[in-house]
């Protein structure tokens, strides 16, 4: 593509590093995104095709930041440079701006400053702070059902996230976590979530993933083309709770579409079938009489009627956390001293395993 660019990012911090990779392939994903975490390697990958935006940590193994700026100005002394440090030393940043950098961060880094950054240089963009590309305001609606679904749930913190890898929306507390770089990798899960719901064909796409934590456990679920939502739980009272939170979640979803009015189109009605032509005209014709009458034949014996079956037993979000907490308990012995298992006809009298599962 005569369009396709190429940014460069030189750190030797794999989080960090991923975590730019990422945002910036999700906002700009037909263009050459690449990362090392060196500046010798950085230097190769300038000589082997001048880069149009590289972000380059000060602290490298190797020759450092500045002395990579000093030797890009001789190989590709037009390409804009982006400073990102977590040195808060004065003398330092003198040093760098005296070099004409493009951009200069301090970590840690905030996703709209970077992004801002990038799309000025890429596409003359607005400059960081002055705006840039707004998140969506979001209705009282929308956030009172996170509110509801952190209440249903008992998470310690959920959160709405969009394309862009930004936090439209959250409710509680996320205690020590990064959700600044929490976001943006959520958000990395839509591009393949929508591209596989195209593959089946699928109305909207809905991906859910669990991820358990030391301190705490993450689950999230697609909420159609656009956004994620994610829940937090302390990772000591989180678990057992897989069935109900996705029942919740579920449910919110539905909800969570409507209001931000990306439910998928409703199907076209089915054209009407063709008005029948008129029947032809039928000529009346005498009957000839009939000799004897037949006699009528004797009425069917009603079939006896089928036995109404038994209505498939319902369970409360309770209920179901209960079943599971001691079927899948998260450390041997965690089913307790009453639980002897189920047969697989009874889980599925209980509504537990679906009716058409064959499981030969």
């Amino acid at each position: 593509m005569a369009d396709r660019k190429r940014i460069l990012i030189i750190d030797d911090n794999f989080e960090i590093a991923l975590f730019l990779r990422t945002t910036l392939e999700i906002i700009w994903p037909s263009h050459e995104v690449i990362n090392v975490p060196s500046g010798e390697e950085g230097l190769l990958e300038v000589r082997r095709g001048r880069p149009d935006v590289v972000i380059l940590d000060l602290k490298l193994p190797g020759i450092d930041g500045l002395e990579f700026i000093d030797k890009v100005e001789r190989l590709a002394p037009d390409a804009p440079i982006i400073v990102i440090t977590g040195e808060r030393s004065p003398e330092l940043h003198q040093r760098v701006r005296a070099r004409g950098v493009a951009g200069f961060f301090l970590k840690p880094l905030h996703v709209d400053d970077i992004s801002g950054a990038v799309r000025q240089l890429l596409e003359g963009g607005p400059a960081p702070g002055d705006g840039g590309e707004p998140p969506r305001p979001l209705s009282p609606p929308i956030v009172r059902r996170l509110s509801a679904l952190r209440v249903d749930t008992g998470a310690d913190y959920v959160m709405l996230v969009d394309f862009h890898g930004r936090c439209l929306a959250a409710d509680g507390q996320p205690g020590d976590l990064n959700t600044a770089r929490l976001a943006p990798l959520l958000a990395a899960t839509l591009a393949h979530s929508a591209e596989l719901a195209q593959v089946l064909r699928a109305p909207q796409p809905f991906t859910i993933s669990y991820q358990a934590g030391s301190r705490y456990d993450l689950y999230a679920a697609s909420v159609g083309a656009g956004y994620v939502i994610a829940l937090l739980f302390d990772a000591h009272h989180g678990r057992g709770k897989i069935g109900a939170v996705w029942l919740y979640a579920r449910r919110a979803i539905k909800e969570l579409l409507a209001l931000l009015g990306t439910e998928p189109p409703a199907p076209a009605p089915a054209p009407a079938p063709p008005a029948a032509a008129p029947a032809p005209a039928v000529r009346a014709v005498r009957e000839p009489p009939r000799a004897t009458p037949e006699p009528p034949a004797p009425a069917a014996e009603p079939a006896p009627a089928a036995e109404p079956e038994p209505p498939g037993a319902t369970y409360s979000p309770a209920e179901i956390d209960a079943f599971w907490d001691s079927v899948l308990g998260e450390e041997e012995g965690d089913a307790g001293p009453g639980f002897s298992g189920l047969s697989f006809q009874e889980a599925r009298a209980r509504g537990l395993i679906p009716p058409d599962f064959d499981p030969s």
